[in-house]
């Protein structure tokens, strides 16, 4: 073992540095010299172990990104956009849909349907009178809105209650249910013109 142990390389230790021999002790100018720049000590009143914050970026950027942007960037780990979200070319994946529902209650007469609010709406007819109106209509871009609608036959007229809407064959042609559910889905894509792409009568 102690032939073994005498084999053993002998390396020499540090004797000199920076000019300096005998036992060296680094300073900071051993440090900065050979980084090439001094280190932060402190940082906006703070010492010790800095961490930037918020408002470290933008007092030294003199404004706020998003502010300068003039949006919020969208969070990638989750947010609410507001608005269209506009995908040209490439291909969008989306692992299973969700789309926003309105309730809007029981109705007796002129009632808005807000197109850029969800893509559907539940409604029961309540009185003759009923009848629906729209806006935000899309343009340029094709847009869907199903309507949930129960007890539709009480309104005075399929025609009445979708007003102008374009229907396959005429509106003369379909009967909403008395005291049931039918679910029309609407199709526009030229900001006026609102066609009925899908009806389906007298839902269990």
């Amino acid at each position: 073992m102690l032939n073994a142990l005498s084999s053993l390389p002998t390396i020499a230790g540090v004797t000199s540095f920076n000019t300096r021999a005998g036992t060296v002790t680094l300073t900071t100018s051993d440090v900065t010299a050979a980084l090439g720049f001094s280190p932060v000590q402190s940082f906006n009143g703070r010492t010790g172990v800095i961490a930037l914050t918020n408002s470290d970026v933008t007092n030294a950027l003199g404004f706020t990104p998003a502010t300068a942007l003039g949006y919020t960037p969208v969070n990638k780990a989750g947010d609410t956009m507001i608005g269209p979200l506009n995908i040209n070319g490439g291909i969008a994946s989306v692992t299973y849909e969700r789309e926003a529902k309105i309730g809007l209650g029981s109705i007796t007469g002129s009632t808005q349907i807000n197109w850029n609010a969800s893509g559907i709406v539940t409604a029961t007819v309540a009185g003759s009178g009923a009848a629906f109106t729209f806006t935000n209509l899309p343009i340029g871009l094709v847009g869907y809105m199903t309507v949930d609608l129960t007890n539709g036959g009480v309104a005075s007229s399929i025609s009445s209650l979708f007003s102008g809407v374009k229907w396959p064959g005429g509106a003369s042609s379909y009967a909403l249910s008395t005291s049931g559910r039918d679910i029309i889905t609407l199709m526009c894509h030229d900001g006026s013109t609102v066609n009925v792409v899908g009806f389906a009568n007298a839902m269990s």
